[in-house]
């Protein structure tokens, strides 16, 4: 290939993402749409709207977690409104996500969470328990699919902490943005 090398016109992954959620021609129009048919649930999220709980997650992530750019997250998770709200939240952070799927045996799991050096892990409740299982030595927690993203981390408990370690700081109601996330 010849010529210089192509140069994404954005820095970072949460200055692409901030561009489009923010963008007055593109806030309002449909983003995400979650259909559950056991459940019959369907949710609808707008640019604008998705960019809030992306926001509220990576709060969740970086300030009771504290995962920092380079940290990796492994996930045990389920196609789902909430997964895509976490992988976005995870790359604005500059997490890497390690994807594990929910049908792997309970030993291909375990492997993976133990050999991944994944600072957290995110699953279902179902799969808490083969989470546990693991000698993986990082945070655990849990989300719920039976509620709404639209108000991620509230007092309404969407996203269920099952073991986070009480020495880390409470969530800041109006976190301050972090480094990489704004233009200096």
């Amino acid at each position: 290939m010849e010529g210089p090398p192509w140069m994404a016109p954005w820095p970072s992954f949460a200055e692409f993402f901030n561009s489009r959620v923010c963008h007055p021609t593109v806030a309002d129009r449909p983003f995400l749409t979650y259909h559950d048919d056991e459940l019959n649930v369907q949710r609808r999220y707008t640019y604008a709207e998705f960019g809030r709980c992306v926001e509220q997650a990576a709060a969740f992530l970086h300030h009771r977690l504290g995962l920092t750019r380079g940290d990796r997250i492994a996930t045990v998770l389920f196609n789902h409104d909430q997964t895509v709200t976490l992988y976005f939240a995870a790359w604005k952070l500059g997490l890497a996500v390690v994807p594990i799927n929910v049908e792997e045996p309970v030993e291909k799991k375990r492997y993976i969470l133990e050999h991944s050096e994944a600072a957290a892990v995110c699953c279902w409740p179902d799969y808490l328990d083969e989470v546990r299982a693991s000698n993986a030595t990082c945070r655990r927690f849990t989300m719920s699919s039976r509620s709404p993203m639209k108000d991620s981390i509230t007092a309404r408990g969407q996203w269920t902490e099952a073991e986070i370690a009480s020495t880390l700081p409470p969530l800041a109601a109006r976190p301050a943005p972090l480094p990489w996330m704004t233009k200096p």
